[in-house]
C-alpha cells in the first residue's frame, strides 16, 4: 500500500443536469452563489467587473464572501466552456472542476491541489477543504433537484461544516 498523497484529493460527483447547466453553477457569479459562496464578485484582469451571470475567462480574477465572516480573493487560472473551471485558492493551490457527458446527466470531477503536506495543512487545507467541498457538492444536487439551499441562513451557524477539531501542536524535542 503506498502512502496517503495529503498534498491532493479528488471529490466525483453525479448531476441530473447538462454538462452546459453544471458549468454555469461554477462559471458565474449568480451560479456560485446558489450553492457556495454568500456574495461573488467577479472582474476581468483591467478590473472591470463580470456580470453575476456571465460567465468567467482565464485571467479572470474573484473576491467572494461566505456566509460567515470570512472571504478570499483569487484567479481564474483556465475556463474552457462547459467542461472546466479552474481557480487558485488560498495561498499556493489549485481547485479544478472538471465536467463531462454521462447519459442523461453529468460528472463533476473537483481536483484540490498545492495543499501543504504540513499538520496544519493537512487538517485545515485537506480535511476541511474535503469535508467542506463534499457539503457543497451535494448542497448543489439539492439545488438542482429540489431548489432546496441547504446552507444555514444564520451567519453565526454555517461553520458546522468543518472538520471541527484542532491542529495539533508539534512535539517539543527534549533537551
Amino acid at each position: 500500500m503506498s502512502e496517503y498523497d495529503w498534498s491532493t484529493f479528488d471529490l466525483h460527483y453525479y448531476y441530473p443536469v447538462p454538462p452546459a447547466t453544471l458549468f454555469r453553477s461554477w462559471a458565474t457569479a449568480d451560479g456560485l452563489c446558489a450553492f457556495y459562496i454568500g456574495e461573488a464578485v467577479h472582474s476581468a484582469p483591467d478590473g472591470a467587473p463580470r456580470a453575476a451571470d456571465e460567465i468567467v475567462r482565464a485571467g479572470d480574477g474573484y473576491d467572494w464572501r461566505y456566509r460567515h465572516d470570512f472571504g478570499h480573493g483569487g484567479r481564474f487560472t483556465e475556463v474552457i466552456a462547459d467542461r472546466r473551471v479552474a481557480f487558485t485558492f488560498g495561498p499556493d493551490m489549485i481547485v479544478t472542476v472538471d465536467i463531462e457527458a454521462d447519459g442523461a446527466g453529468s460528472h463533476l470531477r473537483l481536483r484540490q491541489t498545492g495543499i501543504p503536506v504540513d499538520p496544519q495543512g493537512r487538517v485545515q487545507m485537506h480535511l476541511n477543504c474535503r469535508s467542506c467541498w463534499i457539503f457543497f457538492l451535494v448542497n448543489l444536487m439539492s439545488v438542482y433537484q429540489t431548489n432546496t439551499d441547504l446552507r444555514h441562513a444564520d451567519p453565526a451557524r454555517v461553520n458546522g461544516i468543518e472538520v471541527g477539531f484542532p491542529v495539533p501542536e508539534p512535539a517539543k524535542e527534549r533537551a
